[in-house]
């Protein structure tokens, strides 16, 4: 059976007992008496004697780990703590044709997320220029939807402050949880690697950082194919977890499609 560790309170009451059995005629319950106190102080160190044994307890078997020891324990298995990613998605501003967006720009969005321009663009024909920016911080909270309003944080020569964002490039997500690393290490624990089986495909994917479910599909698109599906519920929660990119399609499957039309 599970060890019982004893409530504080149970501690007092043991030490206050012992101490008053081992002292004849001194008595350890008078409410200002030295030996209540030092009996408290007594009680409360082995309290926190029995705390760092439970946090032992916990951190010695995979199954309970946290934290820096249940990484430990999953590096075992090659399995690491998935980072947190930045946001890369589209925007769009109004200008005067010709006029230039300069990568490196810093732009707000209403509720206070910043990003910064990664690439630099021209205002064309129809009076707007598109570039990509990334989020400043890592994690889901830089994501945004398309028509997100968004504005320049610096006024930039013939460029409307006021912008929109357009599309996503690459999803942002926040740290791996504990819960969520523990999950992929135990699967790798009970699944050894086979070197390109469905299991590996579906441990390949969840190391992603993003994605939280995954599928393997076994020749998906005939003989010799592997297709894997993927969800993103923290990173797409928005979007019911369904990945979301330029268009929702890899240049995979386009050029796939490509050659079936050609042929």
């Amino acid at each position: 059976m599970p060890f019982q560790r004893k409530t504080l309170s149970t501690l007092i009451t043991e030490v206050a007992a012992d101490i008053s059995s081992a002292l004849q005629g001194a008595d350890a319950l008078l409410r200002f008496a030295v030996l209540k106190i030092v009996g408290k102080i007594q009680a409360g160190m082995c309290n926190l004697q029995f705390a760092y044994l439970d946090y032992i307890a916990q951190n010695a078997v995979p199954f309970t780990a946290v934290d820096e020891y249940l990484e430990g324990w999953a590096a075992l298995k090659d399995v690491y703590r998935k980072a947190a990613t930045q946001a890369q998605l589209t925007a769009q501003f109004p200008g005067t044709t010709g006029k230039v967006l300069s990568a490196g720009t810093a732009i707000a969005r209403g509720d206070g997320v910043t990003y910064t321009t990664s690439t630099t663009g021209t205002v064309d024909g129809t009076g707007n220029v598109s570039v990509t920016i990334v989020a400043d911080a890592a994690g889901s909270a830089g994501n945004a939807d398309a028509g997100t309003a968004v504005s320049l944080s610096i006024a930039v020569d013939g460029i409307q402050q006021g912008g929109t964002i357009t599309g996503t490039v690459e999803s942002g997500a926040d740290i791996e949880d504990n819960d969520d690393l523990r999950t992929r290490m135990l699967d790798a624990y009970q699944s050894t690697p086979q070197g390109g089986d469905v299991e590996d495909y579906v441990q390949w994917a969840l190391a992603v950082a993003g994605v939280t479910r995954a599928w393997c599909a076994p020749n998906g698109f005939g003989a010799g194919t592997v297709v894997v599906y993927t969800m993103w519920d923290n990173a797409e929660a928005a979007h019911g977890g369904f990945p979301q990119g330029a268009d929702g399609v890899s240049q995979n499957d386009k050029d796939r499609a490509d050659f079936r039309v050609a042929s």
